[in-house]
């Protein structure tokens, strides 16, 4: 996926064309593995979500599933929150936005803007 994208030494030797070329790629790169990243984060939370085993348990289901997503991660269990909301959005109400961000097309900002904007739309076309 990387080798046709320039190195960071050889940056000094590209014209602007390639260096804005080079900057579209690694964008995309970076939206595609963001997708992915939240397509997992998503498939952990509705598997923690569905167990609904542990009702002798000091925190709720969400708030492990939280810790232990957080702590793979290296953030706090409340951004890994964040993060698992963003995920089951774009995995149950809004897939072909997923979708699209799984390609590329979408950068994350843009993405976590449009899950906020879309929290209470009742759409089944989504």
């Amino acid at each position: 996926m990387f080798e046709s994208l320039p190195e960071a030494e050889v940056l000094s030797e590209m014209d602007d064309a390639a260096l804005v070329a080079a900057m579209v790629d690694y964008a995309r790169i970076e939206a595609m593995a963001g997708a992915r990243r939240l397509a997992v984060i998503g498939e952990f939370t509705a598997r923690r979500m569905a167990q609904a085993e542990h009702a002798d348990w000091v925190v709720d289901d969400w708030a492990a599933a939280s810790a232990e997503v957080g702590a793979a991660l290296n953030i706090s269990p409340g951004r890994a929150g964040g993060q698992m909301d963003l995920a089951l959005a774009l995995r149950e109400r809004l897939p072909k936005v997923a979708a699209l961000y799984a390609l590329g097309g979408l950068a994350a900002r843009t993405v976590a803007m449009i899950v906020r904007r879309t929290a209470l739309v009742q759409d089944t076309d989504a």
